[in-house]
């Protein structure tokens, strides 16, 4: 007599290790990542909200607005793949905090233009937040959370 459970049963699973929700949050760096993660995403959404907002105060047009959407979507397409295989084969932390750095330089040049007022519809650089997004992605190995 064979003593494995018959194929029509669900697997016992009541001996596999749960983790709580939040488990990942004991580790003082990867709560930093989190945090920062979260300052980096909400500047750059209301950085998003300020251009296509003033884009559309200089224009007065949906299409002008509608093309900053697609001169922002274009590189991030284009450059996911390259991204991808830089953010594979670089020190990850090195190229978050370079990222992230060409991210701030880019945010304080736009703030310097418009403060300036020498700033006009195409300001703005995107190629930083295209190899950022690989780069998030692969920082996380799933089998260690």
């Amino acid at each position: 007599m064979s003593s494995a459970p018959p194929s029509n049963q669900a697997p016992d699973t009541t001996n596999k290790e749960r983790y709580p929700a939040f488990a990942a949050l004991r580790h003082r760096d990867f709560r930093l990542l989190w945090m920062g993660q979260i300052v980096s995403v909400t500047g750059s959404q209301m950085q998003l909200v300020a251009i296509n907002w003033h884009v559309y105060l200089l224009t007065r047009s949906p299409f002008a607005l509608g093309m900053v959407g697609l001169f922002r979507g274009v590189p991030i397409i284009v450059c996911s793949l390259i991204g991808g295989v830089i953010a594979d084969a670089a020190d990850r932390k090195q190229l978050m905090i370079g990222t992230q750095s060409v991210m701030l330089v880019s945010a304080g040049l736009l703030t310097v233009s418009l403060l300036s007022r020498k700033l006009d519809v195409s300001g703005r650089s995107t190629f930083s937040p295209d190899l950022a997004l690989p780069r998030w992605h692969s920082i996380f190995q799933h089998d260690r959370l």
